[in-house]
Protein backbone atom coordinates (compact mmCIF):
# COMPACT_ATOMS: atom_id res chain seq x y z
CA UNK A 1 0.00 0.00 0.00
CA UNK A 2 2.40 2.75 -1.13
CA UNK A 3 1.62 6.22 0.22
CA UNK A 4 3.16 9.63 -0.46
CA UNK A 5 3.71 12.62 1.79
CA UNK A 6 3.68 15.37 -0.82
CA UNK A 7 5.55 18.52 0.15
CA UNK A 8 7.02 16.94 3.25
CA UNK A 9 8.90 20.10 4.25
CA UNK A 10 11.80 19.15 6.47
CA UNK A 11 10.25 15.75 7.12
CA UNK A 12 9.28 16.62 10.70
CA UNK A 13 5.63 15.65 10.49
CA UNK A 14 6.23 12.45 8.58
CA UNK A 15 8.91 11.47 11.09
CA UNK A 16 6.39 11.91 13.90
CA UNK A 17 3.81 9.80 12.07
CA UNK A 18 6.36 7.03 11.51
CA UNK A 19 7.37 7.09 15.18
CA UNK A 20 3.76 6.89 16.35
CA UNK A 21 2.86 3.90 14.22
CA UNK A 22 6.19 2.08 14.43
CA UNK A 23 4.79 -0.12 17.18
CA UNK A 24 2.18 -1.51 14.81
CA UNK A 25 3.11 -5.07 13.89
CA UNK A 26 4.95 -5.40 10.62
CA UNK A 27 5.23 -1.66 9.99
CA UNK A 28 9.02 -1.69 9.96
CA UNK A 29 8.97 -4.17 7.11
CA UNK A 30 6.66 -1.91 5.16
CA UNK A 31 8.68 1.29 5.41
CA UNK A 32 9.68 1.02 1.77
CA UNK A 33 6.02 1.69 0.93
CA UNK A 34 6.25 5.21 2.41
CA UNK A 35 7.49 7.91 0.05
CA UNK A 36 7.99 11.66 0.27
CA UNK A 37 8.49 14.60 -2.06
CA UNK A 38 9.70 18.16 -1.56
CA UNK A 39 10.20 20.99 -4.03
CA UNK A 40 12.23 23.53 -2.06
CA UNK A 41 15.92 22.58 -2.06
CA UNK A 42 16.78 23.68 1.51
CA UNK A 43 13.88 21.58 2.81
CA UNK A 44 14.79 18.73 0.46
CA UNK A 45 18.16 18.37 2.15
CA UNK A 46 16.62 18.51 5.63
CA UNK A 47 13.94 15.96 4.77
CA UNK A 48 16.41 13.58 3.15
CA UNK A 49 18.50 13.62 6.31
CA UNK A 50 15.55 13.38 8.72
CA UNK A 51 13.83 10.50 6.93
CA UNK A 52 16.89 8.45 5.99
CA UNK A 53 16.85 6.53 9.28
CA UNK A 54 13.35 5.33 8.45
CA UNK A 55 14.32 4.17 4.98
CA UNK A 56 12.06 6.76 3.35
CA UNK A 57 13.28 8.15 0.05
CA UNK A 58 12.60 11.83 -0.62
CA UNK A 59 12.33 12.84 -4.26
CA UNK A 60 12.47 16.38 -5.59
CA UNK A 61 9.17 17.49 -7.09
CA UNK A 62 7.39 20.81 -7.51
CA UNK A 63 4.10 20.75 -9.41
CA UNK A 64 4.54 24.39 -10.43
CA UNK A 65 7.38 23.40 -12.77
CA UNK A 66 4.90 21.47 -14.92
CA UNK A 67 7.02 18.33 -14.77
CA UNK A 68 5.54 14.87 -14.25
CA UNK A 69 5.61 13.33 -10.79
CA UNK A 70 8.57 10.92 -10.56
CA UNK A 71 6.48 7.78 -10.06
CA UNK A 72 4.72 5.39 -12.44
CA UNK A 73 1.00 5.21 -13.17
CA UNK A 74 -1.35 3.87 -10.45
CA UNK A 75 1.50 3.69 -7.94
CA UNK A 76 -0.02 5.12 -4.74
CA UNK A 77 -3.03 4.13 -2.70
CA UNK A 78 -2.84 7.38 -0.73
CA UNK A 79 -1.33 10.81 -1.32
CA UNK A 80 -1.20 13.27 1.59
CA UNK A 81 -0.60 16.95 0.95
CA UNK A 82 -0.31 19.83 3.41
CA UNK A 83 0.01 23.37 2.06
CA UNK A 84 1.65 22.13 -1.15
CA UNK A 85 0.64 22.88 -4.74
CA UNK A 86 -0.49 19.94 -6.85
CA UNK A 87 -1.49 19.02 -10.39
CA UNK A 88 -4.86 17.18 -10.48
CA UNK A 89 -3.94 15.45 -13.74
CA UNK A 90 -0.72 14.07 -12.24
CA UNK A 91 -2.54 12.95 -9.11
CA UNK A 92 -5.05 11.10 -11.26
CA UNK A 93 -2.15 9.40 -13.01
CA UNK A 94 -0.15 8.23 -9.97
CA UNK A 95 -3.04 7.35 -7.62
CA UNK A 96 -4.43 3.87 -8.19
CA UNK A 97 -8.16 3.25 -8.72
CA UNK A 98 -9.96 3.45 -5.35
CA UNK A 99 -6.94 5.31 -3.93
CA UNK A 100 -7.27 8.51 -1.94
CA UNK A 101 -6.03 12.09 -1.83
CA UNK A 102 -6.03 14.16 1.37
CA UNK A 103 -5.03 17.81 1.36
CA UNK A 104 -5.09 20.85 3.60
CA UNK A 105 -4.55 24.10 1.74
CA UNK A 106 -4.04 27.77 2.52
CA UNK A 107 -6.79 29.79 0.85
CA UNK A 108 -5.14 32.02 -1.73
CA UNK A 109 -7.13 35.05 -0.57
CA UNK A 110 -6.15 34.88 3.11
CA UNK A 111 -4.46 37.76 4.95
CA UNK A 112 -6.15 40.34 2.71
CA UNK A 113 -5.35 42.91 5.40
CA UNK A 114 -1.68 42.78 4.38
CA UNK A 115 -2.55 43.77 0.84
CA UNK A 116 -4.88 46.50 2.08
CA UNK A 117 -2.04 47.99 4.14
CA UNK A 118 0.90 47.39 1.81
CA UNK A 119 -0.64 46.96 -1.65
CA UNK A 120 -0.22 44.12 -4.10
CA UNK A 121 -2.43 41.22 -5.15
CA UNK A 122 -2.76 37.60 -3.98
CA UNK A 123 -0.39 35.27 -5.80
CA UNK A 124 -2.83 32.36 -6.05
CA UNK A 125 -6.40 33.70 -5.79
CA UNK A 126 -7.65 30.55 -7.53
CA UNK A 127 -6.49 28.39 -4.63
CA UNK A 128 -9.88 28.23 -2.93
CA UNK A 129 -12.14 25.36 -1.94
CA UNK A 130 -14.64 25.36 -4.80
CA UNK A 131 -12.14 25.76 -7.67
CA UNK A 132 -9.97 23.01 -6.16
CA UNK A 133 -12.98 20.70 -5.86
CA UNK A 134 -13.88 21.45 -9.48
CA UNK A 135 -10.32 20.69 -10.60
CA UNK A 136 -10.23 17.32 -8.86
CA UNK A 137 -13.69 16.31 -10.07
CA UNK A 138 -12.71 17.25 -13.63
CA UNK A 139 -9.96 14.62 -13.41
CA UNK A 140 -12.16 11.82 -12.17
CA UNK A 141 -11.98 12.23 -8.40
CA UNK A 142 -14.98 11.87 -6.11
CA UNK A 143 -15.02 14.29 -3.19
CA UNK A 144 -15.77 12.47 0.07
CA UNK A 145 -15.24 15.38 2.46
CA UNK A 146 -14.46 19.09 2.25
CA UNK A 147 -14.59 21.99 4.66
CA UNK A 148 -13.32 25.52 5.26
CA UNK A 149 -11.93 27.24 8.34
CA UNK A 150 -11.43 30.92 9.11
CA UNK A 151 -9.47 32.30 12.03
CA UNK A 152 -7.26 35.17 13.11
CA UNK A 153 -3.51 35.53 13.33
CA UNK A 154 -2.29 38.25 15.70
CA UNK A 155 1.04 40.06 15.84
CA UNK A 156 2.21 41.73 19.02
CA UNK A 157 3.89 44.60 17.17
CA UNK A 158 5.14 45.88 13.83
CA UNK A 159 8.47 44.11 14.27
CA UNK A 160 6.61 40.79 14.35
CA UNK A 161 4.81 41.69 11.11
CA UNK A 162 8.10 42.52 9.41
CA UNK A 163 9.67 39.28 10.59
CA UNK A 164 6.67 37.28 9.37
CA UNK A 165 6.72 38.87 5.90
CA UNK A 166 10.44 38.16 5.63
CA UNK A 167 9.69 34.48 6.31
CA UNK A 168 6.51 34.34 4.17
CA UNK A 169 7.36 36.76 1.33
CA UNK A 170 4.61 35.52 -0.99
CA UNK A 171 1.95 37.17 1.19
CA UNK A 172 3.23 40.59 0.05
CA UNK A 173 5.66 40.11 -2.86
CA UNK A 174 8.32 42.79 -2.97
CA UNK A 175 7.62 44.06 0.54
CA UNK A 176 10.29 46.32 2.01
CA UNK A 177 10.36 48.32 5.23
CA UNK A 178 11.55 51.46 3.44
CA UNK A 179 8.79 51.26 0.87
CA UNK A 180 6.05 50.85 3.47
CA UNK A 181 7.24 53.16 6.23
CA UNK A 182 4.00 55.16 6.49
CA UNK A 183 1.79 52.07 6.64
CA UNK A 184 4.06 50.51 9.26
CA UNK A 185 3.98 53.69 11.34
CA UNK A 186 0.17 53.65 11.29
CA UNK A 187 0.15 50.04 12.45
CA UNK A 188 2.68 50.82 15.17
CA UNK A 189 0.40 53.56 16.50
CA UNK A 190 -2.42 51.09 17.15
CA UNK A 191 -3.27 50.28 20.74
CA UNK A 192 -4.71 46.86 19.85
CA UNK A 193 -2.88 43.80 18.46
CA UNK A 194 -2.33 43.70 14.71
CA UNK A 195 -4.57 40.98 13.27
CA UNK A 196 -5.02 39.38 9.85
CA UNK A 197 -7.51 36.78 8.65
CA UNK A 198 -6.37 33.18 8.23
CA UNK A 199 -8.21 30.86 5.84
CA UNK A 200 -7.71 27.12 5.42
CA UNK A 201 -9.62 24.35 3.69
CA UNK A 202 -9.31 20.60 3.41
CA UNK A 203 -10.42 18.08 0.82
CA UNK A 204 -10.64 14.30 0.92
CA UNK A 205 -11.09 12.65 -2.47
CA UNK A 206 -11.13 9.18 -3.99
CA UNK A 207 -10.16 8.19 -7.48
Amino acid sequence: MPCLDMGTGGGERLSEVVKRVSTVGGFINRRSSVHASEGWKPNLELATSALAEYGIEVREYDSETGEAMPWPDDFFTLVMNRHESYDPAELARVIAPDGGFLTQQVDGTEASEFRHWFGGAPQAPENRLEPCIDGLEAHGFTITDADEWTGTMEFADVEAVIEYLAYIPWDVPGFTVAGNREALDRLAARSSPIAVTQKRFHIAAER
